[in-house]
């Protein structure tokens, strides 16, 4: 089996970043194959509070500082510590199923491809006609960036 990096960026993330690390700290692949690298933008929130108490479930996670602030600059930071192969790299608003990292792996071994990943149901943060809305134009194909 491989071992797997798994990236996260993020910047005042604080009400997602506690779900979606645990859903990733909850995978059925072999927990010592996945790296889990978090960047911290310079969050003004609670988010590196919620990532360091998780850090302690998880002390091999790796913490990244990014003083720039923005989400490319972090991955980038990331990508050069990174030690496994493949990487993933995973969004702080995301859950992840107990099987994503073992499919993903699976997908990638049975073809040619060089990127695989799983497909999104998306729900509104809110019950307020604008996040419906936005909900609704991320779900139709005009919505959807290919």
């Amino acid at each position: 089996m491989k071992k797997v990096s798994v990236i996260v960026a993020c910047r005042n993330e604080e009400e997602f970043i506690g779900p979606c690390l645990e859903s990733l700290m909850s995978q059925d692949y072999p927990q010592e194959l996945i790296e889990i690298i978090v960047v911290d933008g310079i969050s003004t929130d609670r988010t590196l509070e919620i990532v360091n108490r998780l850090k302690k479930k998880r002390p091999d996670m790796k913490i990244l500082m990014n003083p720039k602030g923005y989400k490319y600059p972090g991955l980038n930071q990331a990508l050069k510590r990174a030690t496994g192969n493949p990487i993933a790299v995973a969004d702080a608003h995301s859950l992840y199923p107990r099987d994503y990292i073992s499919r993903s792996v699976l997908a990638l071994a049975a073809s040619d491809a060089d990127n695989v990943g799983g497909g999104l149901v998306i729900y509104p943060r809110t019950k307020g006609l604008l996040a419906k809305a936005i909900t609704f134009a991320l779900t139709k194909p005009f919505g959807l960036c290919t």
